[in-house]
């Protein structure tokens, strides 16, 4: 039903076989984004998260197998409105919706006045497209969500 209701095979891996209601572990599909990028490049991007929050991210997002369905439907379909094509290989995760689920399952830590999981999906995903280093996405996305263009000249 869940499969029915909201596409998860034919959105998530472009499947239309009747496999499974969800995935049971997949591999991260790397995106063709930058090897190697530094927190400092990062940064100098325009990038707000913390540098142990965003080691912590990718080293997290490598290994991600079995991410919050609602939350991968989420980052497909504003992937899918900016016009971003994701990666998809039988049952892969794009790199991207792997981290852009990691982000969005962080709590925030009562310590902390500002956190990435504070942020509006949006921009979360915008952080995404600049933690990966996929500037063609990112332009597209700020493109298509104005809104944060705004915000993002506002942060420079």
């Amino acid at each position: 039903m869940f499969k029915e209701t909201f596409g998860w095979g034919n959105l998530i891996h472009n499947d239309k076989s009747e496999k499974s209601e969800k995935p049971e572990e997949s591999e991260i599909v790397q995106a063709p984004v930058e090897k190697e990028r530094t927190y400092a490049q990062y940064q100098k991007d325009g990038g707000v998260i913390d540098e142990t929050n965003y080691l912590s991210a990718l080293d997290r997002a490598k290994s991600e197998t079995t991410p919050n369905a609602p939350t991968v439907l989420q980052a497909e379909l504003m992937a899918r409105t900016a016009g971003i094509e994701l990666q998809s290989k039988d049952d892969g995760i794009d790199q991207r919706v792997a981290l852009y689920a990691i982000l969005r399952g962080d709590d925030k830590p009562k310590d902390i006045e500002h956190h990435h999981s504070q942020m509006s999906d949006q921009k979360l995903f915008a952080e995404v497209l600049r933690m990966t280093g996929d500037t063609d996405s990112l332009t597209k996305f700020l493109d298509a969500n104005p809104s944060l263009k705004s915000v993002e000249v506002a942060a420079s």
